[in-house]
This record gives structure tokens, C-alpha cells and sequence, in this order.
């Protein structure tokens, strides 16, 4: 809601317009104090909007942080888990394979270098 500017009358007498001249000034000054408190909230709102949101950025980062590093141990365990795994099941089909094989072939074994 804007100020109403009020213009000066030129037919009203020299007292009825300092009367008026006061009176109008008081209005302006009124509606110039509440213009004022209206932009003072909305600034303070926007500041604390404004450090809300940098504090939810700062939260943020450090939980991404947190998570790279986690993904990084969690890949290098996973993947080592993976390779003791994958080693563990080609040892223990080698050794199916070579005690198959010489069971049932006894010169299988010779074939593998």
C-alpha cells in the first residue's frame, strides 16, 4: 500500500491550509514510518531466508562429503570382498576340474600349463 501525496488546495484560506499543510504532513509521516517497517521486515525475512538456505548448503555439502568418502572405503571393501570372492570360487573350480580330472583321466592334469 503506497503513500497518498497530498497536493496543496491554493482556494483554501492561509489558516485552513496550515491546518491542513499539518495535518497532511503528520499523514505523510505516518505513511512513511509504516513504508518503512514493511521494508524493514521484508529485509529481515530475506536475511533469515537467506542464512536458512546457506545453512541447509553448508548441511548439504559436508553430508556429500561424508558420503564420498563413504562410497569410496564402501567401493574399495566391496571390491575387494568381490576379488577374494571371485579368487576363492576360480581356486575351488581349478581344483573340481583337476580332481575330476584325475579321477576320471589320470594325464588330464598334463594339459594345464
Amino acid at each position: 500500500m503506497g503513500c497518498l501525496i497530498f497536493q496543496n488546495n491554493s482556494r483554501q484560506s492561509s489558516l485552513e491550509g496550515t491546518e491542513g499543510n499539518i495535518a497532511k504532513g503528520e499523514e505523510l509521516a505516518r505513511c512513511l514510518q509504516r513504508e518503512l517497517v514493511r521494508a524493514r521486515l521484508d529485509a529481515a525475512e530475506r536475511q533469515a531466508t537467506e542464512r536458512e538456505l546457506n545453512a541447509r548448503i553448508a548441511e548439504l555439502e559436508n553430508e556429500n562429503k561424508t558420503l564420498r568418502k563413504q562410497r569410496v572405503d564402501n567401493n574399495v571393501a566391496h571390491l575387494q570382498v568381490f576379488i577374494f570372492d571371485n579368487n576363492a570360487a576360480h581356486l575351488q573350480f581349478f581344483i573340481f576340474v583337476v580332481t575330476c580330472g584325475q579321477q576320471r583321466r589320470p594325464g588330464f592334469y598334463s594339459y594345464w600349463p
